[in-house]
């Protein structure tokens, strides 16, 4: 629910997710798979920019660029 609220935040304000009693049907992913501990450990990579920022930045770009 929080990564969904974050999404919409980042991207739109007009957007408001309706949470209700609809059961989840997708694919559940453990939150450890976002874990970026492994990669920093690994190479020293570290993101600076949130999920959140880098989210709504890609989407800026992919508006700018003429993707056929």
């Amino acid at each position: 629910k929080d990564f969904i609220i974050e999404m919409c935040e980042a991207n739109s304000s007009n957007n408001k997710p309706l949470f209700g009693t609809v059961p989840f049907t997708g694919v559940n992913v453990p939150i450890d798979v976002f874990d970026t501990t492994e990669i920093t450990n690994d190479c020293g990579f570290k993101p600076i920019i949130g999920f959140g920022e880098g989210t709504r930045k890609t989407l800026e770009w992919l508006k700018k660029v003429d993707i056929k």
